[in-house]
């Protein structure tokens, strides 16, 4: 059984977008589990009209954040596999149906991530699928801090000694191991994260940055591994929306200084789930962040350490 979640606030504009591609799949899913946020625009009635097309099971998040929706979509799936999509994400008819082929192929595989790209919206029309890629990838350089947790060595995307999620190394091949999972396109089995402590981890988190990466971690010491599927002909992929309303990547302020507390604050939720971090490697992570957009970070460590201790 498949479920598939989809986290929306304040995107009536892009969600028909999402639901539409979904309702086109070649594998039907099972049950599409759409956690809303009333936020009063169209989503309702949008739902509602894509509820004849699609077996969706509604739940209303009255709190909260990212995570705390994604923690809500986990607990109200029924599916053995269950994939995440963005809200402002179209997926290929062939999302499910590849999601499904990997899981039954990679026996090892609890969790994986296919391939982002954009797409582009002109006066509420979809005008263009490309084949740029949503989130650049960008290598490392190798530095101590950077060194991945032991659970990760064979890793080609991992969580770093210092809670930093990184890598150094150039990814080729159809597949490879990776803890660099991307939340607009992943699929984990119910087995895997079923337990997981997500919401907990990042109470009082505004953006829920990396929290993928967490979920990953968890999967790995239940002992199963996560994916990056890397080949188009294989990879489930989706189309990003292009537009200036993210909730998470905006430039600004006050989104630095959330991105960079969760980035810092990373270091105690892997400690206390009993991950091998360095103290010493999360100082030289902290120096390293603090020497751009400084006031923003410092604030940001400055929380940090007040709400570790509070």
């Amino acid at each position: 059984m498949i479920s598939i979640v989809v986290p929306t606030y304040k995107r009536a504009w892009a969600l028909s977008f999402s639901l539409e591609s979904l309702a086109k799949q070649s594998t039907p899913p099972d049950e599409v589990v759409v956690v809303l946020k009333p936020s009063n625009d169209r989503s309702e009635s949008i739902i509602h009209k894509f509820a004849k097309e699609l077996p969706i099971k509604l739940v209303i998040q009255t709190k909260g954040f990212f995570v705390d929706a994604v923690q809500l979509g986990i607990n109200n799936s029924s599916g053995d596999i269950i994939l995440f999509i963005d809200d402002d994400a179209i997926a290929e008819p062939n999302f499910v149906e590849k999601y499904k082929n990997f899981f039954e192929c990679v026996r090892d595989a609890g969790g994986a991530t296919g391939i982002v790209f954009k797409a582009y919206l002109e006066k509420g029309r979809l005008i263009k699928k490309t084949t740029e890629h949503f989130i650049p990838f960008n290598v490392a350089r190798r530095v101590q801090y950077r060194r991945p947790l032991k659970v990760f060595e064979r890793y080609s995307g991992w969580v770093s000694k210092s809670g930093l999620c990184t890598t150094t190394v150039i990814e080729s091949g159809d597949v490879v191991l990776s803890a660099l999972l991307c939340g607009a396109n992943m699929g984990f089995i119910r087995e895997a994260i079923e337990g997981c402590p997500l919401n907990r981890l990042y109470k009082g988190s505004r953006k829920g940055f990396n929290n993928e990466s967490l979920l990953a971690y968890f999967a790995k010491i239940k002992g199963f591994n996560t994916y990056k599927i890397l080949n188009p002909s294989i990879a489930p992929t989706v189309w990003h929306l292009t537009h200036k309303s993210h909730l998470t990547l905006k430039d600004d302020f006050w989104s630095e200084f959330w991105i960079s507390y969760d980035i810092f604050k990373n270091y105690f939720r892997y400690k206390k789930m009993g991950a091998d971090v360095s103290f010493l490697s999360w100082i030289e992570m902290c120096i390293s962040n603090l020497r751009k957009q400084t006031p923003a970070k410092v604030l940001a460590l400055l929380y940090t350490l007040f709400d570790v201790h509070r």
